[in-house]
């Protein structure tokens, strides 16, 4: 039996039952397959498509996914709640296989249905085996600092004209050109986008709300994050912060931390706490999933 695997999960079932109780809710017909070979001159389409909801509601298709990830897609895991890679052979990012999905879904399913099918699908396939338990966890409250928000609420129309003001053509080759903050220079679009340069984020928010920050920065935390700030609105804003304050990258001493770049710029503060959390164990799972 593989050794146990962590994930970070929202709800609570107990050992051995599948992930609703109810084994009932299936794809019409399956296809799970290893990806073939990479080659190396074509670039092979990445992701997952179809589905309710989508243009073509009766197909389902993955291509070019990891068991983790797939995982996660199929018990809608946040960034903080990936499987504990170094803990199996089957999830880690450096050696994990590849993996092909094809699915018929039924008429008039529903898009929790098509998680709960696919979810099904790795319990069938790759004997997927799990509990759930608890463990202290570090979680962290979104406030505001002490003198207020430093939010501009969002004018009516304002994302929809950002979004007609992007370029309509590709921006030439090599790195964007940069602001004086050491920020590359973007457009904006609606919601919470922005890029990297030389170790250092810069975000920009176009008519987003606190819900939305809350979750990226839980995702760039990999904690939960709770927004109790009580600011209901739509806000534009910039933040920046270091890559190394996350973990990624050397410090390149020229940006703040996540942290300090959230309080300074946005005048919110993030308070750590300890919590317990739902933890998903994964206590079997096959490398090699059973034939179509």
């Amino acid at each position: 039996m593989k050794r146990a695997v962590a994930l970070l999960f929202a709800f609570c079932v107990a050992y051995g039952q599948r992930p609703d109780g109810d084994p009932t809710i299936t794809f019409e017909v399956a296809s799970l397959k290893a990806s073939p070979p990479a080659d190396p001159t074509v670039r092979p389409p990445i992701g997952c498509t179809g589905g309710p909801g989508t243009s073509d509601p009766g197909r389902f298709v993955c291509q070019q996914k990891q068991l983790a990830q797939m995982v996660a897609w199929a018990f809608n895991l946040k960034g903080y709640q990936w499987p504990l890679l170094h803990s199996a052979e089957v999830f880690s990012w450096p050696t994990a296989t590849y993996y092909e999905v094809a699915a018929k879904v039924p008429p008039d399913a529903t898009a929790e249905q098509l998680r709960i099918m696919l979810q099904n699908l790795l319990v069938d396939r790759f004997k997927l085996a799990y509990h759930f338990e608890k463990k202290d966890s570090d979680v962290y409250e979104l406030v505001v600092a002490k003198g207020g928000p430093k939010l501009k609420e969002s004018q009516p129309n304002a994302a929809s004209a950002a979004a007609a003001a992007q370029p309509t053509v590709r921006p030439a080759p090599g790195p964007p050109p940069s602001l004086p903050d050491g920020c590359p220079v973007t457009s904006p679009r609606p919601g919470i986008s922005g890029a990297g340069l030389n170790g250092v984020v810069c975000e920009t928010g176009l008519n987003a709300s606190i819900a939305q920050l809350a979750t990226y920065l839980s995702g760039q935390l990999k904690a939960p994050v709770t927004d109790v700030t009580g600011l209901k609105g739509a806000y534009d804003f910039k933040f920046r912060y270091s890559l190394a304050s996350v973990g990624i990258g050397p410090d390149t001493g020229d940006a703040p931390t996540l942290f300090a770049g959230v309080q300074n710029d946005l005048g919110l503060r993030l308070e750590k706490k300890k919590a317990p959390i739902d933890v998903f164990v994964v206590d079997h799972v096959e490398k090699t999933p059973e034939a179509n």
